[in-house]
């Protein structure tokens, strides 16, 4: 499933977002990434602001502060 901002509806449950491949970053005891699977539905009954950034070189100039 893929929803756009303009998907959403006031008053209405947000869609459920799952990323398979690297969704979630893990840094461990010794600095050490891993990545897992990230679905939304864990947070089911629960308030979150997710921020999704793209984790590509070609994005890094959107997110770079001035």
């Amino acid at each position: 499933m893929m929803a756009s901002a303009n998907d959403l509806v006031d008053g209405q449950r947000v869609p459920p977002l799952k990323i398979a491949d690297m969704g979630e970053l893990i840094l461990g005891s010794n600095d050490d990434i891993s990545y897992k699977s990230w679905d939304s539905s864990q947070f089911d009954g629960k308030v979150r602001i997710v921020q999704y950034i793209a984790g590509r070189s070609s994005a890094k100039k959107k997110f770079t502060p001035d």
